[in-house]
């Protein structure tokens, strides 16, 4: 995983989580992770926070109209070996 945002909606429906994924070690193919994957990570969020749950994929780099802001609270923005995301 590259970075990951949850996100509390204004209208306080299902916690928005939302993740972009390391491409595969043997290509920049993220698809088979995602499908290997996705519905259970969605479950144990379910399930670990006790709430609903939309789990979303963006494959990077970010697109210039991607903007979290004005969509809710956002309660976390992580980043891990992202190449793609400004030092501090």
């Amino acid at each position: 995983m590259r970075r990951l945002w949850a996100i509390r909606p204004a209208d306080d429906t299902a916690l928005r989580v939302i993740v972009m994924l390391e491409p595969s070690l043997d290509g920049d193919e993220i698809s088979p992770v995602w499908m290997a994957h996705g519905s259970r990570w969605s479950r144990e969020l379910r399930e670990r926070l006790d709430a609903a749950v939309q789990l979303e994929r963006i494959d990077g780099p970010l697109p210039d109209e991607f903007e979290i802001d004005g969509e809710g609270a956002v309660l976390s923005a992580l980043c891990w070996r992202d190449s793609t995301s400004p030092s501090s």
